[in-house]
């Protein structure tokens, strides 16, 4: 059972980075860079204030809940949209889409944190993959927002023009 969290972390990491590199026409190195510099400046902090908010008294704990979701938003934006400035596209669209990732990313590593099942300890790997929750979901975002040369487009546009001639 040791390895379990380890390999769920380890394919999270990739299958983001490579969802991420079908849409953007990105390097998949650069991209798992920007997934583990979102991860590690907004991710990390929100999911620790989150494992840490289920131990104090209820409105400490909400309180706690409310910094959690604001760091793990705004620094899982801003991490992710710095380390992936360099490319090229429509950049405030993109930092839009990093800021809207990063606000699905912080609610899926909340749930993963905060799950009923689990006691007032969390796992370190499950908090790792709460943090790579807020980096992958950012940087999807983000490439998604920053358009710009997209692969699937040109293989669609290919599949697009065979079926559109004629049928005789």
């Amino acid at each position: 059972m040791e390895g379990i969290p380890l390999l769920a972390a380890v394919l999270l990491l990739g299958a983001s980075a490579f969802v991420a590199w079908e849409v953007g026409a990105c390097h998949p190195a650069r991209l798992v860079v920007q997934i583990l510099v979102g991860a590690g400046l907004g991710g990390l902090p929100a999911a620790l204030i989150f494992d840490q908010c289920k131990r104090w008294r209820p409105d400490f704990g909400f309180m706690a809940l409310m910094v959690g979701f604001a760091i793990g938003i705004s620094f899982g934006t801003l991490a992710t949209g710095a380390a992936g400035r360099s490319g090229a596209g429509r950049r405030a669209l993109g930092f839009f889409g990093a800021s809207v990732g990063a606000c699905v990313g912080t609610f899926f590593a909340f749930v993963t944190v905060c799950d009923e099942e689990r006691d007032l300890l969390t796992e370190p790997l499950v908090i790792a993959i709460a943090a790579l929750l807020v980096g992958s979901f950012a940087t999807l975002g983000q490439q998604i927002g920053s358009g710009g040369p997209r692969r699937f487009s040109s293989r669609a546009g290919r599949i697009d023009s065979r079926s559109s001639g004629s049928t005789a």
